[in-house]
C-alpha cells in the first residue's frame, strides 16, 4: 500500500512539472493541420505562430489592410467613351477612371486620346479645317487587366472627290503599370510571331466573310518573310521626342487574353487591312 502511494505521489509531481511548460495562452499554441500533416510539438507550433505574427505585423505597418500604400488596384479601373466631333468627322475613343494614382491616370488618358486622334494628322495637312473629310471611327476594348490595356479602332474614311472610302483600322496598347504605350516588339518576340503567321495550319483570319478571309489568307501566304518581318518590327504607334509617330508600313497589333492579333495592310479589293490571330 505504501509503495502504491509513493508511485501515485511521484506521478502527480511529474504531471505538475510538465504542466508548467505548456503555455496557458491557447492562441500561441494550437494544433495545426496543413496538407494533412499534424504539428503537435510546442516548438513547431511556436515557429508557425512567430512567422504568422511577423507577416501580419509587416502588412499592418505597410497599411491598415495588409496592402502596400503604393499599390494601385488597376483591375478596378472603369472605361467610358469620349467623342471628337468636327464637321463630318467623328472619333470615339476610351478614357479610364478609377485609378488612385492620378499621375498615371492622366498619362494613360492623354496617350489614348493622342493615338486615337493622330489619324487626323495626315488629313489635316491638306484640309486644315476638315471640310472635305468624312470619318467615322469607334473603338473596342480587346484586353483590360491590371497590367495591360489593349484597344482596337475601326471605321471608314472618305475624302471628297476620291474614288471610294477606305476601311480604317489601328490600335493602342498600354502598359498600365507604368502608363506607357507598347508596340508589338515590346511585348512579343516578332520572329516567333512571324513563324506563327506563316503556319497556315494554326493562323486564323479574323474576318467573318468567308471569301474575304480566304483572299486575305492567300495574301499572307504570298508575302515574303523579309517584308512581313519588316512590318512586324515597325508595327504600332511609337513616341519620338514627345510626338506620336504612325507606323510607316501600316502594321498594328492588339492583345487578347490568350492571343495576339496582327493587322496587316492589304489591297482595297480585299479589305484595306487584314487581321490574323495567333496564340501567345
Amino acid at each position: 500500500m505504501k509503495n502504491k502511494f509513493l508511485i501515485i505521489l511521484t506521478l502527480m509531481l511529474l504531471s505538475s512539472l510538465f504542466a508548467k511548460d505548456v503555455p496557458t495562452d491557447s492562441s500561441r499554441y494550437t494544433r495545426v493541420h496543413s496538407n494533412n500533416i499534424e504539428l503537435n510539438s510546442k516548438e513547431e507550433a511556436a515557429l508557425i505562430y512567430d512567422k504568422s505574427e511577423s507577416i501580419s505585423k509587416t502588412l499592418d505597418e505597410s497599411s491598415g489592410d495588409g496592402i502596400e500604400k503604393n499599390y494601385v488596384n488597376f483591375s478596378e479601373y472603369k472605361i467610358c467613351g469620349k467623342t471628337y466631333n468636327k464637321n463630318k468627322v467623328r472619333i470615339t475613343y476610351p478614357q479610364i477612371s478609377g485609378l488612385s494614382d492620378e499621375t498615371k491616370l492622366k498619362a494613360i488618358n492623354k496617350l489614348l486620346e493622342e493615338e486615337a486622334l493622330d489619324i487626323l494628322s495626315g488629313y489635316l495637312q491638306d484640309d486644315p479645317k476638315l471640310k472635305n473629310l468624312t470619318l467615322d471611327i469607334n473603338y473596342e476594348v480587346k484586353l483590360k487587366n491590371n497590367k495591360y490595356f489593349s484597344v482596337a479602332y475601326s471605321g471608314y474614311g472618305n475624302v471628297k472627290g476620291t474614288a471610294h472610302p477606305l476601311s480604317l483600322f489601328y490600335t493602342t496598347n498600354i502598359n498600365v503599370e507604368n502608363a506607357r504605350g507598347m508596340r508589338l516588339v515590346d511585348y512579343a518576340d516578332v520572329m516567333n510571331i512571324l513563324k506563327k503567321l506563316k503556319d497556315t495550319t494554326t493562323v486564323k483570319v479574323v474576318s467573318s466573310e468567308e471569301e474575304v478571309a480566304e483572299a486575305q489568307k492567300n495574301a499572307l501566304v504570298e508575302m515574303n518573310d523579309g517584308e512581313l518581318l519588316s512590318i512586324l518590327k515597325d508595327s504600332d504607334f511609337r513616341v519620338e521626342n514627345g510626338k506620336i509617330i504612325i507606323p510607316e508600313k501600316g502594321g498594328y497589333s492588339y492583345m487578347e487574353e490568350n492571343n495576339i492579333v496582327i493587322s496587316l495592310p492589304v489591297s482595297h479589293a480585299i479589305g484595306d487591312h487584314a487581321e490574323f490571330l495567333v496564340k501567345k
